[in-house]
């Protein structure tokens, strides 16, 4: 099965012709032959060249992992995920994020469209930590981590009512 077949004209400088295989037309890890020749071209005196032939593999998109914590507080530490797509346009449209603190893990969601939103993380204690997430990458993007060092998570914030019920 050779797939789709695309026949593109290239404008050829100086003896040679790019052309930029559009990632759309791509299924990432699939092996993409081209074949090239020049066409002869009778008004400059050009004969027509043989065949050429080669092959690739369409590697799939490095990303980028962002982290903000949005609720520090012990046993309601949430945090906001964002995979973006570096040197693409490509929107990161799903894949696993694992949460750690301090080497154990904590949280996991799932990117959708390219973020995970109010992740609770299993954080009971109050102390500093060390994040890191984990992007388990997806189909046409690579794995990828982050890390945020000296998250300090906080006590929960209480309040205190006396009333008095004998004042005698």
């Amino acid at each position: 099965d050779k797939g789709n077949e695309y026949n593109v004209s290239v404008p050829v400088e100086n003896g040679i012709g790019n052309y930029t295989y559009p990632a759309e037309n791509a299924d990432m890890g699939k092996i993409v032959d081209v074949t090239g020749h020049y066409v002869e071209n009778e008004t400059l005196g050009y004969a027509a060249s043989p065949e050429a032939d080669t092959e690739f593999e369409v590697a799939k998109l490095n990303t980028t992992v962002d982290l903000v914590v949005n609720n520090a507080t012990v046993t309601n530490f949430t945090v906001n995920i964002t995979v973006t797509g570096k040197d693409t346009d490509r929107t990161v449209e799903d894949g696993p994020v694992t949460i750690y603190a301090n080497g154990t893990k904590v949280g996991e969601a799932e990117i959708v469209d390219g973020k995970a939103e109010n992740v609770w993380l299993n954080i009971t204690e109050i102390g500093d930590y060390e994040l890191t997430v984990k992007y388990g990458g997806n189909d046409v993007f690579n794995e990828n981590d982050t890390f945020a060092t000296d998250v300090t998570a906080i006590k929960i914030n209480t309040t205190t009512t006396v009333e008095v019920v004998n004042n005698t």
